[in-house]
């Protein structure tokens, strides 16, 4: 699988870092995200635009799972999209590993029969649950080599 360079990783992490956040989450990570995970912890991709139909996606960061800062991991931004009565739109499903310049989220799908399929949930449509999340790779590996600088 061709894969983006990372720039400006977090810390590496361990695997026991990772089983404490789907512990402490309730969830478990696809195969295809720990492994990158394990090999990045985060950081910007390069190439960065995902394309679907006329749209391109701008992946700004994928989320540390822990370092430097610990309001902007993945297991903070999940407790605060999840419980904040602000956000109660936010699928529960849906796991954040990514975010945008607007603050839109790349997820994964923590359901069973979605699982590991991405996701972007677009703030611009928040109260459109139809529109609000936005189907876009079946896996995480799909979604990273399709990534381009191409308009």
């Amino acid at each position: 699988m061709p894969e983006p360079e990372i720039r400006k990783p977090s810390t590496p992490v361990t695997q026991g870092d990772l089983s404490e956040v789907e512990n402490a989450l309730s969830i478990r990570f696809p195969p295809q995200v720990r492994d990158f995970y394990l090999r990045t912890n985060g950081g910007r991709p390069y190439p960065h635009l995902f394309p679907k139909g006329d749209e391109r996606f701008a992946i700004q960061q994928f989320l540390p799972i822990k370092y430097p800062n610990p309001r902007l991991t993945v297991e903070s931004t999940y407790r605060d999209l999840t419980s904040d009565a602000a956000t109660a739109n936010f699928p529960k499903h849906l796991v954040p590993i990514g975010i945008d310049g607007g603050g839109d989220h790349y997820c994964f799908s923590a359901k069973d029969e979605k699982f590991g399929s991405i996701y972007c949930f677009s703030w611009e449509h928040y109260d459109d649950p139809s529109r609000n999340t936005i189907f876009l790779a079946d896996d995480f590996d799909q979604f990273v080599s399709a990534l381009t600088e191409s308009e």
